[in-house]
């Protein structure tokens, strides 16, 4: 029987590591991005390295990882830092990167897979408000572009229909060193088991609040 194999972006960070170690445990083949701190230790992974923070570089690290990524059947979109900063002080530039950085690589990374792959699932990594329309003090264009993350897998999941689109919105990470706008955080253990059972399910089209 054919190995599972999934491909994690933001794979070094607090979740990323998580969800690595969670596929492996569960017997996935893992294929595990990051930019410039490739994670000590977890050698079962195989590490792409890639700048996922421009055009040319998705580009590039599609090009140079070509024959690991077409062979992974899953997706988990975990790349998109989060700019914190006062609402006032956001300009045009904030947004772009924002929206850049959490969207390209998902739009790239995906469409790759579609023509060169078998891809059977996607899960996008939102956040705890997706969905909702509020005032944001802090995380606007984050916010924003979480939210057309999740329009993107809303329209995905009708479009490209036998693979799967869902999305995963977690509250704030424990051990993120970024406040919680509500006292309120979750594992990254916990969120990296509802990734992987989201992930092999049978949903399509779905957004799953942590």
């Amino acid at each position: 029987m054919k190995e599972s194999r999934v491909l994690v972006t933001g794979a070094s960070g607090l979740l990323g590591a998580a969800l690595v170690d969670v596929f492996l445990r569960k017997g996935f083949a893992v294929a595990g991005h990051y930019f410039d701190n490739r994670p000590a230790g977890r050698e079962d992974c195989r590490w792409l390295q890639g700048d996922l923070g421009t055009k040319e570089g998705i580009l590039r690290f599609l090009d140079r990882h070509k024959d690991i990524i077409k062979d992974c059947d899953y997706l988990v979109n975990n790349y998109g830092p989060l700019t914190y900063k006062d609402t006032v002080e956001v300009t045009i530039e904030g947004f772009t990167a924002d929206f850049f950085h959490n969207m390209a690589p998902a739009v790239e990374i995906t469409r790759f897979l579609l023509l060169e792959g078998n891809l059977e699932s996607v899960v996008n990594i939102g956040f705890e408000f997706v969905g909702r329309m509020k005032p944001y003090k802090k995380i606007l264009p984050y916010a924003a572009a979480k939210n057309a993350l999740w329009l993107l897998t809303q329209s995905y999941a009708g479009a490209f229909k036998p693979t799967r689109f869902n999305m995963v919105s977690p509250a704030t990470i424990a051990g993120a060193q970024l406040p919680s706008p509500n006292d309120r955080r979750v594992s990254p253990g916990e969120v990296a088991e509802k990734v992987l059972r989201v992930m092999t399910g049978s949903e399509n089209g779905a957004n799953f609040m942590i």
